[in-house]
């Protein structure tokens, strides 16, 4: 019905958005939802059976080909001209990889024909569906390498795995009834070359539905090319990737050509950071060059662009490499080195929560290994901008930066702050005590309360001292208090209980006489919480008997010939409330 297709439309949208061409913040903000929101799966129960996916016996071949022949039904489905019936069926596919993949790994035979074949689909006259067509084969691919699969097949898989499907099936299974003959077992494996190859020609498609994800998927099967058997084959398809690129740069100036030019570059370079190091950093100069050139998504993705290449920077410094990736540009400078102070606070001003979170990233990957003095100028320009932005994604990554920055200063030999510049840095900081997300303020208490020392005195001391701050005085008491009881969580019976029963729970009192108010006294002052309680279970008879209500005046207690200092020091005013006033 149209309510069944209506939740398959969100449920394929959302397969959509969750993938592949989705930007750095949308999967930091997905990934912060997603452990703020979900729970641990609960434990398997002990003694019962083990889950679906650890019961496949690793030893049985023919069960290895059922499975892949099942998954490579699933992918001919993903053919179907219904949008949301694809998108379902690429997702499911991918909870099946991910559930054996990681178990069986390539004793899971899967054909590349079938993405090939999807890779390389054109529709005269409908092009959308062929843009959904090679979108599925993207997402599958993607799939794959997601779950560590190799991205071709394996050179001696000559025939199909463990028969064709209907030599699998029990003679008179209902299954076989409309099933086609089995001809032939014969198969011609698919190799990387073409696989790169129909990737790179995703990556040249006219539509953003298609070559964004494609240029994903193209730098994770480079990058899964380096350490493999056909490591060999790497510099040549390198060479046409970068000059596909270069050729882009040079031919087209328009500017739809450099927003597809540097949406190309970020998702390629995401994956396979090296292409920006190729020929002296051609692209990485060119993408740094249109800095200041673009705005919106546009400096975003350049940002990005020297995010990876800086990430790359790091974690290549000291590295052996594949022979294939050995070498670098000679007497190039970084790309990051070339922004100025001013640079960096025009971006940290901007209106577009995209660049200050994609600048942010840059700071906090230049802040693992840039040198600390080209970074403490900076931070003025920070506090003004993201102490209290309205993105909780920024402010968590500017927490982040800030808490990097003071340890690589508590290093021995680097460039301690001056002391405007440690004050910014500690005021940033206690400023996320205050948060309006509640998560940033439980982040930032667990990190304080792991700066400050565990004895009391101690930390009452470290209250006046380093939770001070101009920027949160208004706040320093609360935040003192929550420190100090933090202390409370480690001790060992901190779960005790001290009441066994509530106030509520009246059975466990005893009243001492009729606490009900008097016909002579109109203030309710001396009743104590409760008596309502106790007054309702007494009869009425106990009025004028012995046991009669209590009366102020009646009682020694409140006698106005008691001094002050038969009652240690409190004034006798009690006796004075009359029902008149007097």
């Amino acid at each position: 019905g149209d309510g069944w297709a209506g939740d398959e439309h969100d449920a394929g949208h959302a397969v959509q958005r969750d993938v592949l061409g989705t930007s750095q913040r949308s999967r930091d903000r997905a990934t912060c939802a997603a452990g703020r929101d979900r729970a641990a799966p609960p434990p398997p129960p002990r003694g019962g059976p083990p889950p679906p996916a650890e019961a496949v016996d690793e030893a049985d071949g023919e069960l290895h080909a059922l499975l892949g022949h099942v998954l490579e039904k699933g992918m001919l489905l993903c053919n179907d001209k219904r949008g949301p019936v694809l998108a379902e069926n690429v997702r499911t596919l991918k909870l099946l990889l991910g559930r054996w993949a990681p178990r069986l790994g390539a004793k899971l035979p899967l054909r590349r024909l079938l993405i090939l074949k999807q890779l390389k689909a054109r529709s005269k006259g409908d092009e959308a569906r062929e843009v959904q067509w090679r979108k599925a084969a993207l997402h599958l691919l993607n799939a794959l390498l997601a779950n560590h699969l190799p991205l071709a097949d394996d050179e001696a898989a000559t025939t199909i795995p463990g028969g064709h499907w209907t030599r699998l099936m029990p003679p008179g299974s209902p299954a076989l009834a409309n099933a086609p003959p089995a001809a032939s077992d014969a198969y011609t494996p698919v190799g990387p070359t073409e696989l790169l190859d129909a990737l790179l020609s995703c990556v040249k498609h006219a539509r953003k539905a298609v070559y964004d994800p494609a240029a994903t998927v193209l730098g994770q099967a480079l990058a899964s090319l380096g350490g493999s058997a056909a490591a060999d084959k790497l510099p040549a398809c390198e060479e046409n990737v970068f000059k596909y690129l270069s050729e882009l740069s040079m031919s087209d100036y328009t500017q739809a050509g450099t927003s597809r030019l540097l949406v190309l570059l970020d998702h390629l370079s995401e994956g396979y950071p090296r292409l920006l190091e190729l020929r002296g950093r051609l692209l990485a100069v060119w993408a740094r060059s249109k800095l200041l050139e673009v705005h919106g998504d546009g400096r975003a993705n350049v940002l990005r662009c020297m995010t990876h290449a800086a990430a790359r920077e790091r974690s290549g410094a000291g590295q052996e490499e594949p022979a294939p990736l050995r070498g670098g540009p000679e007497g190039v400078p970084p790309v990051t080195t070339s922004v100025t102070k001013e640079v960096w606070e025009g971006l940290l001003s901007q209106q577009q929560p995209e660049v200050q979170h994609a600048s942010l990233r840059l700071l906090l990957e230049l802040a693992q290994h840039h040198p600390l003095d080209k970074l403490w100028p900076l931070l003025p320009a920070l506090d003004a901008a993201l102490a209290r932005h309205r993105a909780v994604d920024c402010r968590a990554l500017y927490h982040e930066l800030l808490i990097r920055l003071r340890e690589r200063a508590a290093e021995p030999g680097a460039a301690v702050p001056d002391a405007a510049s440690e004050t910014l840095l500690r005021s940033g900081l206690l400023v996320g005590l205050c948060d309006p997300d509640e998560t940033r303020r439980e982040a930032m208490l667990g990190y304080w309360h792991g700066q400050l020392p565990r004895s009391m005195a101690a930390r009452l001391v470290a209250c006046f001292e380093t939770l001070y701050a101009p920027a949160v005085e208004a706040q320093w008491l609360h935040i003192s208090t929550l420190l100090l009881l933090q202390l409370v969580h480690g001790a060992p019976n901190r779960h005790k209980t001290i009441f066994v029963k509530t106030l509520l729970d009246t059975s466990s009192f005893q009243p001492v006489g009729n606490l009900a108010p008097t016909r002579g006294s109109a203030s309710l002052a001396m009743l104590p919480w409760g008596h309502e309680f106790f007054s309702q279970s007494q009869p009425a008879s106990q009025d004028a008997g012995e046991g009669g209500p209590l009366r102020a005046t009646q009682s020694q207690l409140y006698s106005q010939t008691q001094t002050q200092d038969q009652l240690g020091g409190v004034p006798a005013t009690y006796s004075s409330q009359a029902a008149d006033g007097g």
